[in-house]
């Protein structure tokens, strides 16, 4: 049986001016698995985000961690945000340390562990990330992609067993999308941790996450395997969302070609082995 990490249940949060945010929300994360929430501008991803690190609580419902729902307390959230690490979209509301090396090292620091225990797991976390070699640089001269892997570096220092992402490959180009989800991958394998993902990038979920949650106005609209949430097309785009392009170029095949491959892939070599199989079929 799973162990279940983080549970959401019954979820509802409103808006200051009494807008509904979340509405009867459940949600579920095991660890060592990748999920994928995905949603329009406004669907509730990032106010979804900030009730599972604590920083926001509900109007109804409760979230818990490993059973126990969140207390609220300060000094439980300060434990709380130790094992819940959020990597916001932009790194620059993220750093704000002189240097990589303090900026990574802020929040370990401030754990009050013992110095060499601290400095290993700040070591750890540049090499792990990759930025080693740039750990006396100043943080305004890094690039784009460089303060990114920064920030997550900071969160991974924690040692959490929950990293958040919101919009991890926002403002890379394509080399540096996959590099990231390259990393990504490795941190999440390496660590055993689990991942959560707010993307607008549809093609990167059947590839890297094995759950799927869809929002829309604050409400699960979806959710399953890539698989299952990928084969309701017509719901998919009811709530403004698309199949990967892949599917999508199937889905074309099937519908104006009249070509007999089967549903469900999503990546080009499930929909090589697909085309494969019809052309063989058609032998």
């Amino acid at each position: 049986m799973e162990e279940m990490l983080i549970e959401v249940k019954n979820v509802s949060f409103d808006y200051p001016d009494g807008t509904p945010a979340l509405q009867n929300i459940e949600l579920h994360i095991p660890k060592g698995k990748v999920i994928a929430l995905l949603g329009g501008n406004g669907a509730g991803k990032s106010t979804l985000f900030l009730h599972l690190n604590g920083i926001l609580k509900p109007k109804e419902g409760e979230v818990c961690y490993k059973g126990e729902a969140y207390s609220y307390k300060n000094k439980d959230l300060h434990k709380l945000r130790q094992k819940v690490g959020i990597v916001f979209q932009d790194p620059d509301s993220q750093l704000f340390s002189a240097s990589v090396y303090e900026d990574v090292s802020f929040g370990v620091v401030n754990l009050g562990i013992e110095e060499k225990i601290a400095r290993e797991r700040i070591e750890r976390a540049l090499e792990r990330t990759g930025i080693s070699a740039i750990s006396q640089r100043p943080t305004h001269s890094l690039s784009y992609g460089q303060k990114k892997r920064v920030a997550l570096a900071g969160v991974i220092a924690m040692e959490p067993e929950v990293l958040i992402l919101d919009e991890p490959t926002a403002g890379l180009d394509p080399e540096g999308i996959s590099e990231i989800m390259g990393l990504i991958e490795e941190l999440q394998k390496e660590l055993n941790i689990s991942v959560i993902i707010a993307t607008h990038d549809i093609d990167l979920v059947p590839l890297y996450c094995q759950y799927v949650y869809v929002l829309e106005k604050g409400t699960i609209q979806l959710e399953g395997s890539p698989e299952e949430v990928f084969s309701k097309p017509q719901e998919l785009r009811k709530v403004h969302l698309r199949l990967p392009r892949i599917a999508h170029l199937l889905e074309i095949l099937r519908n104006k070609d009249k070509l007999s491959i089967k549903e469900g892939a999503t990546t080009i070599s499930q929909a090589r082995r697909a085309i494969c199989e019809m052309i063989n079929h058609i032998k």
